[in-house]
């Protein structure tokens, strides 16, 4: 009895499936191509699906969406099949699986009881599911009608798990189609919670002035709710969002999509610019499981030449003080080339790097941890790693005076004032004390005169700086110093055998050759206009 109910209405479900009422899912997607953005968490998701449609009007079920799927983002690149595709209207739908829906799915729909009678054996009461009290369902039973009243593990749904529930977040369409027969849809989207992050490794060999291998990892994550197997990944710089420009408008970065459309999904290895961003492929495919965090390699050097340079960084003013004054460190740096003739010589994403020295035994230890920026092909790249052990820079102020120079204003200009003291054919001057008020009132006239063609002083400030460099290393170093040079100051006094040679509007800087468990100071004075 039972399995002729299974028949019966497996074959209704059946006709109602061809006639286009009930939901049709799509097969898994058969490939994947990730298109993840190194700023704002969002990625582009490209699928193909197969689906099997009849003529006329479907609802299809995509399941396996991501639980942050970005609202209005799909769009149907292509489907090709045994007619036209029309894709009509597209809804989001959440993850709805779970017992109640099953049973409130259930309603008014074939289900068996499975119970005991007096002897013990276990017998099954086909009927019909009218209601759901808590954990208890009232079925109908077919032979009298009566009600029963039971547990929810004793009763088996015939007609399946109804229309519309997913344990994972769906998209509902709409298509229309010419023709029956199976059509492959190749999808896009976008979705939230995805990054990446290059992690560099440089393990450098001082003695020979080498990084033995500079490693850069790619750390790849995703909490967007999804399962992506077999995926190709691509890492794009930059961010996929609107940028408020400064007069008030918008342009679109990285526009989702773009340049995509019909693209073989292949696995390119070589990054390739995509309008001003750059696009990283991750070699191989990749299964992304929700929640994950996997790290991949991107690219690795060896016997990559590089400098290494000590250097005192120029500061603000405020480094020079007067009187005691405290040791501050010297940075290091290393100084490299992206270019083929290093063994690199492609665009290098920015990100952290880890630098490792060796040990007295040949072991790399971790010393350092530094930011990266991106470096173009065949552009300098510069990784500063702190300060060195044992060498120190004392910044003192020798002296500083205020001066103030130009011409000397004149309140009597005698040149000026004879002709009009004394004057012959002068009008009438009255008494004594009249001609001493008109002869001021001309005095002042006369110098505010003055006062307004003569140029005004300037402020000048002048310093004695002197900087000592103390190297307590068993070997001679040199030491860039960089110093604080406004673009108003000049220096008045170069140091002995030494030239400081402006880099730019605001410092200078020289080389100090400093002696093994010695010291080296520079001495200058500096002329700063004020005004």
């Amino acid at each position: 009895m039972v399995e002729l109910l299974r028949r019966f209405y497996g074959m209704k479900k059946m006709t109602k499936a061809k006639s286009g009422s009930e939901f049709v899912k799509a097969a898994a997607p058969g490939s994947v191509e990730l298109t993840v953005y190194q700023q704002g968490g969002v990625a582009v998701v490209r699928e193909k699906r197969i689906v099997s449609l009849t003529k006329g009007g479907n609802r299809l079920l995509l399941e396996g969406m991501p639980a942050r799927f970005m609202p209005n983002s799909l769009r149907v690149l292509s489907a090709t099949g045994s007619g036209e595709f029309r894709s009509g209207t597209v809804s989001y739908r959440a993850a709805n699986l779970d017992w109640q829906r099953v049973l409130n799915g259930s309603l008014n729909k074939r289900v068996c009881v499975r119970d005991f009678n007096n002897s013990g054996r276990q017998i099954s009461i086909p009927g019909m599911l009218r209601a759901v009290l808590g954990n208890m369902l009232a079925v109908q039973r077919d032979d009298n009608q009566r009600v029963m009243l039971v547990q929810l593990n004793q009763v088996e749904l015939l007609e399946g798990m109804p229309q519309g529930l997913s344990a994972t977040p769906s998209l509902v369409m709409s298509p229309d189609v010419s023709a029956s027969g199976d059509y492959e849809v190749e999808l896009m989207y976008e979705s939230g919670g995805f990054g990446w992050a290059a992690l560099y490794s440089a393990y450098y060999d001082e003695q020979r002035g080498v990084l033995r291998k500079l490693d850069c990892a790619v750390s790849l994550t995703s909490t967007s709710g999804a399962r992506h197997e077999s995926a190709s990944v691509r890492l794009m710089t930059g961010a996929n969002h609107k940028q408020v420009l400064p007069h008030g408008g918008y342009v679109e970065a990285a526009v989702a999509g773009g340049g995509y459309r019909n693209a073989p999904m292949v696995d390119d290895v070589a990054p390739v610019d995509v309008g001003e961003a750059k696009c990283y492929p991750l070699p191989g495919r990749v299964d992304l499981a929700e929640n994950d965090s996997q790290q991949s390699m991107l690219f690795s050097a060896t016997e990559v030449p590089v400098q290494r340079q000590y250097f005192v960084p120029a500061g603000n003013g405020y480094w020079y003080a007067t009187g005691t004054v405290e040791k501050l460190p010297v940075n290091v740096r290393l100084i490299g080339r992206n270019s083929k003739s290093s063994r690199l010589g492609q665009s290098m994403p920015g990100g952290d790097v880890d630098i490792f020295h060796y040990d007295n035994h040949g072991v790399p230890r971790k010393t350092s941890t530094v930011s990266f920026p991106a470096v173009s092909e065949d552009e300098e790249f510069r990784l500063e790693y702190g300060p060195a052990a044992d060498l120190k820079v004392e910044r003192r102020l020798v002296s500083v005076e205020e001066s103030q120079d130009g011409p000397i204003y004149m309140d009597q200009p005698p040149q000026l004032l004879k002709p009009l003291v004394g004057c012959a054919g002068a009008p009438g001057l009255g008494t004594p004390g009249h001609a001493a008020e008109l002869r001021e009132r001309i005095l002042e006239g006369v110098s505010d005169m003055h006062r307004a063609v003569l140029p005004p002083k300037h402020k000048y400030r002048v310093e004695e700086r002197e900087l000592t460099v103390h190297n307590y290393r068993g070997e001679a170093v040199d030491v860039l110093v960089q110093e604080s040079l406004p673009a108003t100051a000049e220096i008045s006094v170069q140091p002995q055998g030494l030239m400081l040679t402006r880099e730019n509007a605001l410092s200078a800087s020289l080389k100090l050759s400093v002696p093994a468990k010695g010291k080296r100071t520079l001495k200058y004075s500096v002329k700063i206009k004020m005004d």
